[in-house]
Order: C-alpha cells, then sequence, then structure tokens
C-alpha cells in the first residue's frame, strides 16, 4: 500500500506592459494552488503483478484579474498496471490518466500587438486537458536488453487558433478545440553490453470539435515526432550521447506547417575513486525551425519563417563523501542500517549555458 500527499503553491504576478495605438497589457496576479492526494494498492504472486489506485486532485485558480476572477475544481485520476513476470521476460499493461492545466500565458487577458496587423491575447476561460494513456510493454533481459513498447493516447487540446479579421488583422488565441488520438511506437535494443540505441515514433491525429472560426475548411490536423538516442559507454568512465529529433505539425488547422529538426551531442566524463567523485557534462545542441503558414479564410497571408538556434552548455559536478563502517555487514543479508553507517556528503556544481 502506497499513500503521497503533495501541495503545489505557486504566484506569479505579472506587470509587462507593451503595445501600440492604445492596446496594453493588464496587470494581473495569477496563483495556481494544487493539492494531490494519491492512494495505491499492489498485490503480487509469483508471476503476476497488480497495481491500482487513484489521484485525488484539485485545483485553486485564484487568478486576480481587472474583469475575470478565479476558478477551482477537482477530478479523480485512475492508475491500473497489470504485470506478468517469465523467467528473464516481462509484460507489462498500464492505463492512466493526466491532467494538464493551462499556465499564465494562455489564460492572462492581456492584450499583445507586435504589429497593428498581428493581435495576440490570452483565454482566461480555458479549461484543463485530460488524456486517457494506455501502454503495453515487453522487456527482455540476457546478454543484451531490449525494451519494446506500444501507446496509445486519447486527449483534450488547448491549441493556439488564429484567423483573419475584416480589417485584415490577424488575432491569435488560445481554446478547447477537441481531442487528439497519439500512437506511441517506441523500441530500445543493446548494441554490445556498454551501448544502446533507442528508437522513438509519436503520431498524433487532431479533430475538432466544431468550427473554431466560421468558415474554417479544415477539421483535423496532425503532429509527428520521431527520435533516435545512441548512447555509448566506454571503459574509461567516458560516455558519449547523441539524439536526433524531427517534429513536424500541423496544429493551428490552417494549413501551418512547422518542422524543427534537433541534434544534439553530450559527451560525459566521470572521475571515481573511495571518496571523490567528479563529474564532467559538455552538451552541444543544434535547432532548426521552419514555419510556412497559410490563412485559408482570405488566402491573402503566406508567412515563411526559418531561423537556427545553437546551446552550449558545460557541467562540473564535485561530490565528496565520508562514509565510516562501524561494523562489517552481516553476510547473511547484506543489508546496512543506522547503526552501521555515518555519512555526510558535500556537494558543488558549476553550470555555464550559452545561447
Amino acid at each position: 500500500m502506497d499513500t503521497r500527499v503533495k501541495i503545489n503553491l505557486q504566484e506569479n504576478p505579472n506587470t509587462f506592459y507593451r503595445g501600440i495605438q492604445n492596446v496594453a497589457t493588464i496587470d494581473s496576479i495569477y496563483n495556481c494552488n494544487v493539492y494531490n492526494l494519491y492512494k495505491s494498492l499492489e498485490y503480487s504472486t509469483e508471476k503476476h503483478v497488480v497495481k491500482a489506485g487513484a489521484r485525488f486532485d484539485y485545483t485553486n485558480l485564484p487568478t486576480v484579474y481587472d474583469e475575470t476572477h478565479g476558478s477551482s475544481f477537482w477530478c479523480i485520476l485512475p492508475p491500473v498496471n497489470l504485470q506478468r513476470k517469465r523467467a528473464k521476460k516481462s509484460n507489462n499493461l498500464s492505463y492512466n490518466q493526466r491532467i494538464q492545466r493551462p499556465n499564465i500565458n494562455v489564460r492572462n487577458p492581456s492584450v499583445g500587438q507586435s504589429s497593428r496587423f498581428s493581435v495576440s491575447f490570452g483565454n482566461p476561460l480555458l479549461g484543463t486537458a485530460i488524456s486517457n494513456n494506455f501502454d503495453l510493454s515487453f522487456f527482455k533481459m540476457g546478454k543484451s536488453t531490449t525494451i519494446f513498447g506500444l501507446g496509445f493516447i486519447i486527449n483534450d487540446n488547448n491549441k493556439k487558433v488564429t484567423h483573419l479579421a475584416s480589417s485584415s488583422i490577424l488575432n491569435a488565441s488560445f481554446a478547447n478545440i477537441g481531442y487528439a488520438r497519439d500512437v506511441n511506437v517506441h523500441i530500445n535494443p543493446s548494441i554490445s553490453k556498454k551501448s544502446r540505441i533507442g528508437l522513438n515514433e509519436l503520431t498524433s491525429d487532431l479533430r475538432l470539435k466544431g468550427n473554431v472560426v466560421n468558415n474554417t475548411p479544415e477539421k483535423h490536423g496532425f503532429h509527428r515526432n520521431i527520435c533516435v538516442l545512441l548512447n555509448f559507454e566506454f571503459q574509461n568512465k567516458l560516455q558519449l550521447r547523441t539524439s536526433f529529433n524531427n517534429i513536424a505539425s500541423n496544429v493551428l488547422l490552417q494549413v501551418n506547417i512547422n518542422e524543427s529538426p534537433i541534434f544534439s551531442l553530450t559527451a560525459l566524463k566521470m572521475f571515481l575513486n573511495d571518496k571523490l567523485t567528479i563529474l564532467e557534462l559538455i552538451n552541444y545542441q543544434f535547432t532548426k525551425f521552419y514555419t510556412n503558414t497559410r490563412n485559408l479564410n482570405t488566402g491573402s497571408i503566406l508567412r515563411h519563417a526559418f531561423s537556427q538556434v545553437y546551446y552550449r552548455s558545460f557541467l562540473i559536478t564535485l561530490t565528496y563523501i565520508i562514509l565510516k563502517l562501524k561494523s562489517y555487514l552481516a553476510s547473511a543479508n547484506r543489508t546496512i542500517n543506522a547503526d552501521h553507517i555515518q555519512q555526510k556528503t558535500n556537494s558543488i556544481s558549476y553550470e555555464y549555458t550559452c545561447k
């Protein structure tokens, strides 16, 4: 039996001002208080494990705006997990619900105007999104370990919606436009004892509840993410990790195509002795963004954007451990309790990130 309680209290004041032609943002204080109670029960036999429970989630949004009021809601999120164990293999089937709360950036009704033809504003009445997650995975352990998984997700969506007004002004806001059906396939085979490759593919089909704008021609869109991850470990405590992501989407449902190839290379070096551990990490990430937007209401707007972003980060972590054993471990059970060990750890880290 497992019981957990979690409380998260947030306060985010916003005094940002931006506007032209007498259009300005609104001062606000965005509070988001979340209270969680999780309860689960696990029953296991020699070959099967069954775990079920519920998470009681209460969210209080005492948002202070000039013309709106706060809101509160609660929900019950049920997780269920079934596992079958066989020698060096196991099958796992799970179901759970997850909640996605809209943040200050999409709920704030402030008006932002970057030009006289582009206006954006938040939606303080935007609701949360609940997702239903199903996952089936297969695990095999031997000389090399292989994990294969298949996931299916049904969830509501909070998406950015744009439309062209009669005055040729492009308005952008957020709405609960419909739901998505996601299919996720992932496989993680071992190339060798110290090398692993990971393949992950996610395809999402978006469906509208109805017309966001009266003359919106499309009823569905797509989102796709393909990820390849390689991890190599060498005998001298050196690890090299490289990953490639390609994200493509048509999520505005107005022939908006976004594509973002992301490449990352990480080198990790660890120096280890009995008392001192030094960890060095160097990360290099290269990202490209392609955006091609055509508004189908009039066909008069065509935008194409391209940008490149480089990230470089360097991290050093020093950990010094003082460890003293008062007695030898009992050979029968090989356990350590509070009477056996005294430990003190001091950690100093330095991180540098350049964008």
